[in-house]
């Protein structure tokens, strides 16, 4: 419980200060913490968080690698992994590990799905293939309430938005990424 209350607070100082550096070193702290105490869930979460927070591909891999072992949270710690890689250029990285978690994802949490769906569309942008990216964007994960609030909201919208741009609609671009940006 401890563990999840430094978590909680972390994150919450840092949605309110956007200190990074801070942040980071904290929940660097709180994963040592964890796994000096054996709390190898606690440890994998800080690490999940801190892989957002740093966006720093061996954090994500290191948060994945532990996330595995323990079984929790590996989905988030996998998709934070391919998004690095996506943005970092490495493409055939990013498809091998949506390989690997589309069986286990999809069936799961509507949101979780969407989540998914969401990253996974911009992958496909990402390579050219609107048709795949629009099938994504437009299949059932659209329908649910988790595309149009929350975090997963923002990823769906940036998705949208970019999907808009390359297909030259840039009347709906501009729409979908101000949403992105009030959703964020």
């Amino acid at each position: 419980m401890e563990a999840r209350a430094c978590r909680t607070d972390i994150v919450v100082a840092y949605g309110d200060r956007q200190d990074r550096e801070i942040a980071v070193a904290r929940l660097r702290e709180l994963a040592e913490f964890a796994r000096a105490r054996g709390l190898g869930v606690a440890e994998g979460s800080a690490l999940v968080y801190l892989s957002f927070v740093s966006n720093a591909l061996e954090d994500a891999e290191l948060a994945r690698m532990l996330t595995e072992r323990t079984g929790a949270l590996s989905w988030m710690a996998a998709l934070q992994e391919a998004a690095i890689h996506l943005i970092e250029g490495r493409r055939r990285q990013c498809e091998a590990i949506f390989r690997q978690i589309r069986q286990e994802i999809r069936p799961g949490i509507s949101t979780v799905a969407a989540w998914v769906d969401a990253k996974e569309a911009c992958l496909f942008l990402h390579r050219g293939d609107l048709d795949e990216a629009r099938q994504l964007l437009d299949g059932p994960s659209s329908a649910t309430d988790s595309c149009r609030y929350g975090f997963t909201a923002a990823e769906w919208s940036a998705a949208r938005g970019w999907l808009s741009w390359e297909e030259s609609r840039f009347p709906e671009t501009d729409a979908h990424l101000a949403a992105q940006g009030r959703r964020a």
